[in-house]
């Protein structure tokens, strides 16, 4: 029974980190920081536009390779 619970309590704990550094990370690249706003405004205009252009591919992409997955 402990092992059980220790190998569940490990798995939210990996869990917990990985979701703690990808948030970490998204903050990292989106913070918006006094001082530097012109070239934050620059790049946030740069990946909206890429965003815009790649996102319907971006996701048929992502969806077949889902499919494929699956299979």
């Amino acid at each position: 029974m402990s092992l059980s619970l220790d190998v569940s309590a490990l798995m939210i704990v990996t869990w917990y980190q990985s979701v703690k550094e990808s948030d970490s990370r998204f903050f990292r690249t989106h913070k918006v920081v006094r001082g530097g706003e012109e070239e934050q405004n620059r790049a946030a205009k740069q990946s909206l536009s890429r965003r815009k252009r790649c996102s319907k591919h971006d996701s048929r992409q992502v969806k077949n390779a889902y499919r494929k997955q699956i299979d």
